[in-house]
């Protein structure tokens, strides 16, 4: 048996997989109190919130998802919109049996939370977006090299060298930021699951961040936006743009932090999370 089959086969045993109608999706849940969803970024996956989820562990029933295409969710047969992914998450809420929840979401995450949160307000109790994208975003160069045919798999194949993995990382955290080998392990882990580059580099064409302008306005949660000022992915001119047009959102900058808060920055991320939850 392939190392991939035997973890999906222990999270499996574990409840950790939830058969939706769209496609099977594989979640972390652990703790207990009120729901708490996390949705990592492009790339990512749920591993990327392991300190953050065991922080709250005693807050929260927390549930970090593997958006589809990534971690060890279903690979879909097409790149999906932002809207689509949010009907995954919805689906998932549904067999989870979750009506109404708070949802926390970094990068692309953030975009999938707005998307569900305008869609779906009834199940959205609050959001906190971290480092979220949104309207007006350019496209980062080395995120976009990744349509290219080959370049992501060269990457990857590269990325066995030390000096690439950090290197290539090198734009999602503020210079001051060391991440762990840890850290850079289990980011390079996402990308081994067998059909892993090609979803993603078609993912990375179809992607539409100015989708989101015409529903900002429709998000009725409460909305908490922690930014790095220095986010060289993201710009912060991003999350000045979330908070002047979601109606409930507050902005909350961090400075000396880059694209990552909750890994650069996780006692201010905690903290808006916990005040979520209270709302």
């Amino acid at each position: 048996m392939k190392l991939l089959d035997l973890v999906r086969a222990r999270a499996r045993a574990s409840g950790a997989f939830v058969r939706t109608p769209v496609g099977e999706m594989h979640a972390r849940v652990t703790g207990s109190g009120p729901p708490l969803v996390l949705i990592h970024g492009i790339t990512e996956s749920s591993e990327t919130f392991l300190e953050l989820q065991d922080a709250l562990s005693h807050v929260a029933t927390i549930h970090a998802i593997d958006l589809p295409g990534h971690g060890y969710s279903d690979i879909p047969q097409r790149a999906l919109s932002l809207d689509d992914m949010s009907r995954w998450v919805e689906a998932y809420l549904d067999h989870a049996k979750l009506d109404r929840v708070a949802v926390a979401g970094w990068s692309l995450g953030g975009g999938v939370a707005l998307s569900l949160a305008a869609r779906a307000p009834e199940r959205v109790s609050a959001l906190v977006l971290i480092g979220s994208i949104g309207p007006g975003m350019p496209m980062p160069f080395g995120l976009g090299l990744l349509r290219f045919p080959f370049l992501a798999e060269l990457l990857v194949r590269a990325a066995r060298a030390p000096g690439v993995r950090r290197a290539a990382l090198r734009d999602v955290y503020h210079p001051s930021f060391t991440p762990s080998e840890h850290t850079v392990d289990r980011h390079w882990s996402a990308w081994r699951v067998r059909g892993r580059t090609v979803y993603l580099r078609s993912l990375m064409r179809a992607i539409e961040v100015d989708s989101l302008e015409r529903k900002l306005s429709d998000v009725r949660a409460k909305t908490i936006i922690v930014h790095g000022r220095n986010d060289r992915l993201v710009p912060f001119s991003v999350a000045e743009l979330l908070a002047a047009r979601v109606p409930r959102a507050e902005l909350r900058a961090l400075a000396h932090t880059g694209h990552a808060p909750h890994l650069e920055e996780p006692a201010a991320v905690r903290a808006a999370i916990r005040e979520a939850l209270s709302a």
